[in-house]
């Protein structure tokens, strides 16, 4: 269809649309806000739905802001930046909502308030820059909706010695006769920079030029094993303190950590607010990555079975516990849904569980979780479809929602994270999550 329509745009929409109405049919458009009405040219029609694109906005909507990125439009990381903040927000906890509501039924309403991001730019910790194979001078990100990559020239949802570091890549690589793939760099809590190269060849004065130039403490190669690093320790350091105690938390750089560190600590807190269900007592920690929550956990509990299927990560896990001399925490690097069938864990009785899977989610692990029958479960998630999925299969399992809450890891951008909390209704742990959120 190519005619001209003239829509009024009013709400935020799933994947970073905005979404009118034609008709019968729910028109989704990119780079819309609501309150917007413009004119826009159907690209798509579907049974049920039709993706537009605005080629007039007649009256913007006073919800839109100045983009600050240059790249904004033709990059495919954010979607938001034309939208104030608190709109964005809003925007994606109703978005998050509906979707959740929608497929899980729920019978009370489990939702508490977002959690918000207290850096709405600067707040991106890793920036994983793809290195064009057929221009090798060209690294950064790729197109919207397409595998190509352009040349970085700036990121402002980047924090600010990695956006430094970050537009330099592209200068220095010239015509890249190393080959790289891609360079992953990491920014710790301190301000250090740490690189991950992948792909091609390199060399110990390669790794020197290039920490110089990025102002990197220290670069790896991932397949060769070269590295460099300026002296100390070749750790990124995440240590925090909470009232319950300080901890020393050291991630190798490369592996995962999650990319806003203060919506993390948000997310923890979250967990600590929890204490009264894991407080004394028997926990599991499955996917548990380099400790991230763990460490906060073995603060207050009795025994934490820690569980990782990523040696690396496993690794970084069980140093952490031994820095913090945390002689209750056992990390077992091993599939889940492997290590729940076997002692110690299948003899553990957990009263508290906590799971953190990646993006697939967790759905091969919870029938035999089920059997260990903890009496809550805290359960985070990058993955609002695969979350919905895995919480249905625990609502079958004899587990309800008590709490949900979106919590926005990534501004700008379409992605949400979130933290659910399940319990079998009627026990006490059901009764303690009820007043919990009925203060909140």
């Amino acid at each position: 269809m190519s005619k001209e329509l003239i829509l009024d745009i009013t709400a935020v929409a799933d994947q970073g649309m905005a979404l009118a109405r034609y008709g019968e049919k729910v028109v989704f458009i990119p780079y819309g806000a609501p309150g917007d009405t413009a004119g826009v040219i159907i690209r798509e029609e579907k049974k049920n739905y039709c993706v537009g694109e605005i080629v007039r906005l007649l009256q913007p909507s006073p919800l839109r802001a100045a983009p600050p990125c240059r790249h904004f439009g033709s990059c495919g990381g954010c979607s938001w930046q034309h939208l104030r903040y608190g709109a964005q927000l809003e925007g994606k906890n109703e978005s998050f909502r509906g979707f959740s509501a929608k497929r899980l039924r729920f019978e009370d309403d489990p939702f508490l308030p977002p959690v918000a991001s207290p850096r709405e730019y600067g707040y991106r910790n890793r920036a994983a820059l793809q290195i064009d194979e057929k221009r090798p001078w060209v690294a950064g990100f790729a197109l919207r909706r397409s595998h190509d990559v352009f040349s970085l020239e700036d990121c402002p949802i980047l924090r600010e010695n990695l956006r430094k570091a970050a537009v330099k890549v592209p200068g220095f690589l010239g015509n890249n006769k190393h080959r790289l793939t891609r360079i992953e760099l990491q920014e710790d809590l301190k301000g250090s920079l740490f690189g991950v190269l992948c792909g091609g060849k390199t060399s110990p004065s390669f790794l020197r030029e290039l920490a110089a130039e990025l102002g990197l403490a220290g670069v790896c190669h991932q397949e060769g094993g070269d590295e460099f690093f300026t002296g100390g320790e070749n750790f990124m350091d995440f240590s925090a303190s909470w009232p319950e105690g300080s901890l020393k938390i050291g991630v190798t750089p490369g592996n995962f950590v999650q990319a806003n560190p203060e919506v993390n600590f948000a997310l923890i807190d979250c967990l600590r607010a929890l204490k009264p269900l894991f407080d004394g007592k028997t926990v599991l920690d499955l996917y548990c990555g380099a400790g991230n929550f763990t460490l906060p956990l073995a603060l207050a509990a009795k025994k934490v079975y820690a569980v990782e299927g990523y040696g690396p990560s496993a690794a970084d896990a069980s140093r952490n516990a031994r820095e913090n001399r945390l002689g209750n925490v056992e990390v077992m690097h091993s599939p889940v849904a492997k290590v729940l069938k076997r002692p110690p864990l299948s003899d553990s009785r957990p009263a508290f569980c906590l799971l953190d899977p990646p993006r697939a989610g967790c759905a091969d692990a919870l029938p035999a979780l089920a059997l260990l029958s903890p009496a809550a479960i805290a359960y985070v998630s990058c993955s609002p479809p695969t979350l919905v999925r895995d919480l249905s299969t625990l609502h079958t399992l004899g587990y309800r929602t008590a709490l949900l809450r979106m919590a926005d890891m990534f501004p700008q951008s379409a992605h949400a994270e979130s933290f659910a909390v399940l319990a079998k209704e009627g026990s006490a742990e059901w009764d303690f999550l009820t007043s919990l959120r009925q203060s909140a």
